[in-house]
Order: structure tokens, then sequence, then C-alpha cells
């Protein structure tokens, strides 16, 4: 009863989790939106991982997509650094630059904000979903091995097939 109870509390601290990823994505791939506008930003297919992974509540697409996040907070970090019209970088060379710089600017580090934050919220739900997985098989087994004890306890098998049950259980 005490494993039902925290698999209860488990699968409702995904469907939390799930919601915050598809929330926090959501925010990433209406700025994305914009920020192709602007500069070419790859995040929009990497967010679908995200929302399929949240959906379907999928190990694989869940790692997938924090991998790939990470690897495009990365681009975004030497766009900033290397690409950006804001360089050098000081508060006065951002006030100079044309609305259109300013704009690319300004979405891509929202969107790193955002990134991190979606990034954070993946690996939880990874985790969480590995933990579920975990009790789950641990449930299986604890139950595989109750019926063959209860049947044999019962007097159900003869000679023969409480020496294959015992051997099994070995």
């Amino acid at each position: 009863m005490e494993e039902q109870s925290k698999l209860a509390q488990l699968e409702a601290t995904i469907i939390e989790q799930c919601d915050n990823l598809t929330w926090v994505v959501t925010g990433i791939f209406v700025l994305s939106i914009f920020l192709t506008i602007l500069r070419p930003d790859p995040t929009l297919a990497i967010c679908l991982f995200a929302f399929y992974g949240a959906h379907t509540r999928s190990y694989g697409a869940i790692r997938s997509f924090w991998f790939f996040t990470l690897v495009t907070v990365l681009v975004d970090v030497l766009w900033l650094l290397a690409y950006s019209p804001l360089r050098p970088m000081e508060w006065d060379t951002l006030q100079q630059l044309a609305r259109k710089d300013q704009m690319s600017v300004t979405l891509s580090v929202l969107n790193l904000v955002y990134k991190l934050l979606a990034v954070y919220n993946a690996v939880q739900l990874q985790l969480a979903l590995t933990e579920r997985e975990e009790l789950i098989r641990r449930m299986e087994l604890e139950a595989g091995l109750g019926i063959k004890r209860t049947g044999l306890e019962a007097g159900l098998g003869s000679a023969p097939f409480a020496a294959s049950s015992s051997t099994a259980l070995v």
C-alpha cells in the first residue's frame, strides 16, 4: 500500500512536470518564431521533442529535447559573443543599436533563459519518469514473487511443481 501511494504521488508529480514543461516550451516556441525572423534558430524543431515527450511521457523524447536544447544554448551563447551586433558588450552599445538588432539580442537572451528553465524542468521530469519505472518494476517483481509463495503455501502444487518453483525463485 505504501508503494501504491508513492506511485500515485509520482504520477501527480509527472503530470505537473509535463504541464510545466509544456508551458515553458510554448514560451520558447513563440519567442523562437519571432527570433527566426531576425536570425537563424533551430529551436522550433527541437521544441517538438518536448511537446511529444510531455504528451506521451516519453523518456527518450524528453532526453533528446534537453540534450539538443543544451546544444542550442551553446549556439546562442556563441552567437551573442561572436556574431551579435552587441560587440563590445556594453549598455551604451545596446542603446546605439538599431531596433531590429536590439530585438534580436533581447529575444536571444530571453530565449536563452527560457531554454535553461526548460532544461531544468526536462531533467526533473526525466528523473521522475525513471523513478516511476523503477517503482513499477519493483512492484511487479514483488507481486510475481508473492503469487508464487501464496500458491506454494496454499498447497496448490505437487512436489515437482514446488521444486521447479523454488528453483525459479533462485
